[in-house]
């Protein structure tokens, strides 16, 4: 059985499994305080922003470990950009879900639409990943 020390996994599986624990956290926090902590300043659209965002951070955090995964076990190079694409597109949605909500309008909370296009994206790799042979 293979070893699963830190330095027997790629680089490129760790960092997202990195992410992805940053992600699970965030998003454990996160849906404490929509639970518990925001009836008193926000309203309930801005409150389910932050339950949206904590539910897309938990889902991408576990998206991400599984990329991970792909990562050493498929090799190449598209489950690592597929890794780099949901990173990417779940911070810039989630990010700005939570602009909105604590902020309020603002530039980057306008960046739901390409975080959830980049979203979408990631997930047609891993797809991909399990049609197209590796090169």
């Amino acid at each position: 059985m293979q070893s699963l020390s830190p330095q027997s996994l790629s680089p490129a599986f760790r960092l997202l499994i990195l992410i992805a624990g940053i992600f699970g956290a965030l998003g454990v926090a996160l849906a404490a305080l929509a639970s518990h902590g925001l009836e008193a300043t926000k309203t309930e659209l801005e409150i389910e922003w932050v339950a949206t965002a904590s539910r897309f951070l938990m889902f991408h955090a576990l998206a991400l470990i599984g990329t991970g995964y792909l990562t050493d076990r498929r090799g190449g190079l598209l489950p690592v950009l597929c890794g780099v694409t949901l990173a990417l597109g779940t911070g810039l949605f989630c990010g700005s879900l939570l602009m909105l909500a604590f902020v309020g309008s603002g530039s980057i909370a306008m960046m739901a639409p390409v975080g959830g296009s980049l979203m979408i994206l990631g997930w047609i790799g891993i797809a991909l990943c399990g049609i197209v042979p590796r090169r």
